[in-house]
């Protein structure tokens, strides 16, 4: 017999979520994902891919341009808080297909970039933060760990270790979770600190001189030069421009909190400081770095060691790639610090993890919860509060990713490249459901943050500027091969994910139905909290 259509919307008249996160576990856990951190790979890379590129206008100029982006979701989460993020925006503000197939792809990406995260604990930071130590201290026995752990078996039983124990960690509740990203960044921010009072108290003299220990500073630049490194003195907007998409992957995605809003307290104070407060306060503090990095240690000095890493040069004097964590330990001796320092990097590898998974598996929660993949992975615990199958599911994932990445072929590294290109394309669906919105969806006409500039509302507003920039960064990814995104792997991995959401939906939408459960119910209407 058919169900009642009253009780077919959903799976049940409740999530069994708790409201546990305070609006300062958001606030770091935003920071935690944007990854400020890893964000500075743009000051070694960008003077190196985009000679004449101005790092601190490029970053100030992504950092306003992201700002609607972060109004957009804060807007989103504060009328329709809960668990799913912008699937519930999407699916009830534009069309339920449309709503999952873009959060599928979103959630398809993310979930693959942190398999790869799993290796990048000890690739991107244990292992080189051991080397940059044994090669600062002139420690030999440093340099063999951290050459040692940088091995594909030992990196996957790094990261399979690390799999168990945030699985375990997520499963035993929310306060648990965010305990662990609070302490990490913590750590982060000491580090961050810290970076701060060794740039503000040096100079690019005084870099020179500590950086003679390993190779002449002029010996590099000159090499770099005679080997086909062509810096270009005066500023290149077209360069500038060309930094925004690596500025971008962290002040772009201050927008964690929405996905799990209907556990936050304070939701609506959380969401404009976790979102967008912190999209100019990363933009703000990466601008700061940039300044630091072009004053103490040169330009020029960037793009060069850059360029000699990059070539195989003889001449490049580490066995690490070069990073401003790496030359910041140059500018001191002191043991403690160095090793407080690398602590630091290896918390921010660390902590954008959590908040990312948490915002995954409550993406998968909210699919299953309005029937669309089996109602299995809406099953919350009594006792801890979270959806048990979905985080065991998706870690299984993660660990089988993080073991095909170490071992598996090329073609993955430039899947991941391609990620970006991926995510534009779900976001430009989400900035033109902003712009709509305030217009054809009443749950948000008559909520209280339909706010109006001149009759205009603040949410088609921040909606068009989104796309505006969405659009420009995707131009920019399609038609620069040094993105690493414009290949017919990333355009194959991309429609087959797209795709992939389209059968799901089609064969729900069917199977339900002929179960009797009209499944467009769930979108005429917020899923209870």
């Amino acid at each position: 017999m058919p169900q009642p259509e009253k009780y077919s919307a959903f799976v049940r008249e409740a999530t069994g979520f708790v409201k546990q996160i305070t609006p300062l576990d958001a606030v770091l856990a935003v920071f935690a994902a944007v990854n400020i951190p890893l964000g500075l790979l743009t000051y070694t890379s960008g003077p190196y891919l985009f000679p004449g590129s101005d790092l601190v206008w490029g970053t100030i100029l992504t950092t306003i341009l992201s700002i609607p982006l972060a109004v957009m979701y804060t807007l989103y989460g504060r009328a329709m808080p809960r668990s799913g993020g912008d699937y519930v925006f999407v699916s009830r503000a534009l069309h339920p297909v449309l709503g999952f197939v873009e959060n599928f792809g979103l959630i398809f990406w993310s979930l693959f970039f942190i398999g790869f995260a799993a290796n990048f604990v000890t690739t991107l930071a244990l292992s080189p933060s051991l080397l940059i130590i044994g090669v600062v201290t002139s420690n030999p026995g440093l340099v063999n760990l951290g050459n040692t752990l940088s091995q594909p078996l030992n990196v996957v039983i790094i990261g399979l270790v690390l799999i168990v124990i945030f699985t375990l960690v997520m499963i035993q509740g929310v306060r648990s979770t965010f305990i662990i990203v609070d302490v990490l960044m913590v750590l982060v921010f000491i580090g961050v600190f810290l970076s701060f009072g060794l740039l503000m108290t040096s100079s690019n003299a005084n870099f020179a001189a500590s950086f003679g220990r390993y190779a002449q500073y002029d010996t590099i630049l000159s090499a770099a030069h005679i080997a086909g490194y062509s810096p270009i003195s005066s500023n290149s907007l077209l360069a500038t421009l060309g930094i925004m998409p690596l500025v971008y992957l962290t002040t772009g995605f201050a927008n964690t909190t929405t996905y799990y809003g209907g556990e936050v307290r304070a939701v609506k104070s959380a969401m404009f400081y976790s979102q967008l407060l912190v999209t100019i306060l990363s933009g703000a503090i990466l601008t700061v770095f940039a300044f630091f990095a072009v004053r103490v240690f040169g330009y020029d000095f960037l793009g060069c060691m850059s360029y000699l890493q990059a070539n195989g040069s003889s001449v490049y004097p580490f066995t690490v790639p070069p990073s401003v964590n790496l030359f910041l330990s140059m500018l001191t001796d002191n043991q403690a610090l160095l090793w407080l320092l690398a602590a630091s990097f290896v918390a921010a590898l660390l902590a954008p993890i959590l908040p990312v998974l948490m915002a995954v598996s409550r993406s998968i929660f909210a699919w299953s919860f309005d029937r669309i993949i089996p109602t299995k992975f809406a099953n919350v615990s009594e006792r801890f509060h979270t959806p048990v199958f979905a985080i065991l599911a998706m870690n299984s994932i993660w660990a089988v990713t993080l073991v095909i990445y170490t071992y598996g072929p090329p073609f993955f590294i430039t899947l991941l490249a391609g990620a970006t290109l991926a995510e534009n394309i779900s976001l430009i669906i989400i900035a033109v459901t902003a712009m709509v919105c305030p217009f054809r969806t009443q749950l948000f006409r008559q909520s209280e943050e339909n706010l109006k500039v001149f009759r205009i509302p603040i949410m088609s507003i921040a909606g068009t500027l989104s796309l505006g920039f969405l659009v420009l960064l995707t131009y920019f990814l399609l038609v620069n091969p040094l993105y690493g995104a414009n290949n017919v792997t990333v355009y194959a991995g991309t429609i087959a994910v797209f795709a992939i959401a389209v059968v799901i939906y089609a064969v729900s939408y069917y199977s339900r139905k002929s179960a009797g459960i009209n499944l467009s119910l769930a979108f005429k209407e917020l899923p209870p909290e």
